[in-house]
């Protein structure tokens, strides 16, 4: 959550940081009960903390593309571009 760091989660919870890690890095498959944990102990709505988890997976996921191919698909891009200029 949102100003809450993984090891911070990790004690409140007693999920295991590796656990939340995963989850939060769009790895594994999170379940109710540790959703209703997470919920209970920083006293937030149970859907509150699904859309965090999911956004948060989304984001890592977006954050991998990128690292992974986002420079490649750029540099692309620029050369494509060069080459229409030097057609024009």
């Amino acid at each position: 959550m949102p100003g809450v760091n993984i090891s911070e989660l990790s004690r409140r919870t007693g999920v295991s940081r590796n656990h939340l890690s995963r989850l939060v890095n769009g790895h594994g498959n999170v379940g109710l009960r540790v959703i209703e944990r997470i919920a209970d102990r920083l006293g937030v709505a149970r859907d509150d903390v699904e859309v965090w988890l999911k956004a948060a997976a989304v984001g890592a996921r977006v954050d991998a593309a990128w690292a992974s191919g986002g420079e490649q698909e750029q540099d692309q891009t620029t050369n494509s571009n060069e080459q229409e200029n030097r057609i024009a």
